[in-house]
C-alpha cells in the first residue's frame, strides 16, 4: 500500500456511456436517482450524428434560454448548486446564435455575486 492521498474516498468511481432515448433531462433523472454519489456523463446515440461524447464535446454552440418550457426545442441539466439534490433543466431555443467557431477568446472568472462565470468574444460574424 502506498502513503497517497487522493481527493477522494477508496473505491470511489466516475462512469461514462451510453443511455436509450433522445432526452437528456430524462436521462439526467435516471443517472441522478439511480446513481445519486456516482453521477457520471452519458450520451444518447439516438439523437443522431454528433450526439455520441465525442461529437456533444466538440461542438460548443451558443442558444438563447427559452422560459416557456413547452416552446423548449431541446432541455439539458442545469449544473446542482451545493447542497441540492433534485435535478433541473434548462430549456434551450432551437436556432444557434454562434459556435466554436466564432469563438475568439473565452476566460474563467467571478462575477458581482461571487458565482463562477465566463467571458467570451466573438468575431465579427457571431456579433
Amino acid at each position: 500500500m502506498s502513503d497517497r492521498q487522493f481527493a477522494w474516498a477508496p473505491v470511489t468511481a466516475t462512469g461514462i456511456g451510453s443511455l436509450p432515448g433522445t432526452s437528456s433531462a430524462e436521462a439526467a433523472r435516471v443517472v441522478a436517482g439511480e446513481l445519486p454519489d456516482f453521477i457520471h456523463v452519458f450520451e444518447l446515440p439516438a439523437r443522431g450524428p454528433g450526439s455520441d461524447i465525442i461529437g456533444r464535446t466538440a461542438t460548443l454552440q451558443f442558444r438563447l434560454v427559452e422560459t416557456d418550457s413547452a416552446a423548449a426545442a431541446e432541455t439539458v441539466p442545469q449544473r446542482l448548486s451545493v447542497g441540492e439534490t433534485v435535478p433541473r433543466t434548462v430549456g434551450l431555443k432551437r436556432d444557434v446564435i454562434a459556435t466554436g467557431e466564432q469563438l475568439k477568446q473565452a476566460s474563467a472568472g467571478i462575477d458581482k455575486d461571487q458565482r463562477p462565470m465566463v467571458s467570451v468574444r466573438l468575431d465579427d460574424v457571431a456579433g
